[in-house]
């Protein structure tokens, strides 16, 4: 029976990209302790990619590979996806910083934001950074112009940043000039349009950053454009800018408002 629900499991995921063990659970009919089991049986053999809350499907070409140790695929392979996308989102948002010293920051642990970290190793422009993300805070620890604050919190070990209580609470300490941060999906589509993620702690804490940051930037590649998650986060307009790779589609039909926050690579 377990082979038949995992095999049930990798079709969804193979249409749907992503889904939470919440929507598992209802479509097959299971409950989330079964299917969060068949999630971790699933991540172990390198055939999902668990999150907190759900899982994402991996291409086949990323399947039955040796791993060094219990998961390392899984986050490794998720900052290497896409990566000329989140190159192209990177360099916009360096563009875009003001050429000014002082300039506080908070930034996710996305993987668009390790590599946004990456263009800022060698910022010529004092800077201060408050992240949930060891893997910012290890890309830019011998950056001289930059100050980094680490939010602590449970180490959610699959996505390498912290989450919890702890983590919305330190924010609240903080007054920043922006805030960047990641999402799972971004739905241009009514009745759905919004910005989505996956799991509701870290929402929580995109919710934190958003409320304690003066501007708030949204980064997303087009591969997660018109697609839905498990938890809403905020409308489109909730942003002042959101950084994309390349125009969203029917750019034409969206409202104005909208266009104004789009920031794209101009052809």
């Amino acid at each position: 029976m377990n082979h038949k629900r995992w095999e049930q499991i990798l079709n969804i995921l193979k249409e749907s990209k992503y889904i939470s063990n919440n929507e598992l659970s209802s479509k097959l009919g299971a409950s989330t302790n079964t299917i969060r089991n068949d999630i971790k049986a699933l991540d172990k053999q390198g055939k999902v990619r668990r999150t907190h809350g759900g899982a994402y499907h991996l291409p086949s070409s990323t399947l039955n590979v040796e791993l060094p140790f219990a998961g390392y695929n899984m986050f490794e392979f998720r900052k290497g996806e896409n990566i000329d996308k989140k190159e192209a989102i990177a360099k916009l948002i360096v563009e875009k910083l003001p050429r000014v010293h002082g300039l506080s920051l908070f930034m996710d642990g996305s993987t668009t934001c390790i590599q946004i970290a990456k263009t800022l190793v060698n910022h010529p422009y004092k800077l201060v950074i408050v992240t949930n993300s060891p893997e910012v805070l290890n890309t830019l620890c011998y950056s001289v112009n930059i100050t980094l604050f680490l939010l602590g919190g449970i180490f959610w070990k699959e996505d390498h940043y912290t989450i919890g209580n702890s983590v919305c609470d330190m924010i609240n300490n903080y007054n920043v000039d922006i805030s960047i941060m990641g999402i799972v999906a971004l739905n241009f589509e009514s009745p759905k349009q919004g910005v989505y993620d996956s799991n509701t702690d870290i929402v929580a804490i995109k919710e934190s950053m958003m409320k304690n940051s003066s501007k708030k930037w949204l980064v997303c590649d087009s591969s997660k454009f018109n697609k839905t998650s498990f938890c809403f986060l905020c409308p489109i307009e909730y942003f002042d800018h959101i950084f994309m790779d390349m125009k969203p589609p029917n750019y034409e039909q969206l409202p104005s408002q909208y266009k104004d926050i789009f920031i794209y690579p101009q052809d």
